[in-house]
């Protein structure tokens, strides 16, 4: 089977995106250092809310809100730890992970049902009979 990458369309849709960001740094001809906001526009990428998923990139990989640098450095709440034993935090970090993946999956599996519904709607039934 060929590969056809307009075929998919999320993807398409977030180059597009990006490629339109980085022109508005590339477009004055004096601009050398497009690359030094790649980063940036990555971590606005994987932060930024999704529609469909209601959550961010980041969150579904990660299983927790990316924070800023000023973000991380200022304490919230109690900084006493409440787990110390590893196996017991991991075994918290893959059940919340698994958890994100089902109610990611869950979101999808309801927005490809709309869709389809959408689409159905406009789709008439041909009257086809044997011999035409």
């Amino acid at each position: 089977m060929a590969y056809r990458p307009q075929a998919n369309g999320s993807v398409e849709r977030m180059v597009q995106t990006l490629t339109r960001a980085l022109k508005m740094y590339v477009a004055d001809v004096n601009q050398m250092n497009w690359d030094e906001y790649t980063d940036r526009l990555t971590l606005a990428r994987n932060t930024a809310h999704h529609r469909i998923r209601g959550d961010t990139p980041f969150y579904a990989v990660h299983v927790w809100d990316a924070r800023s640098t000023l973000e991380a450095s200022i304490p919230m709440g109690s900084t006493r730890r409440r787990d110390f034993e590893p196996r017991r935090w991991r075994y918290s970090i893959q059940r919340q992970y698994q958890q994100a993946r089902e109610q990611i999956n869950e979101a999808l599996r309801a927005a490809i049902g709309k869709q389809s519904d959408r689409h159905n709607e406009g789709v008439h039934p041909h009257d086809i009979k044997a011999g035409d």
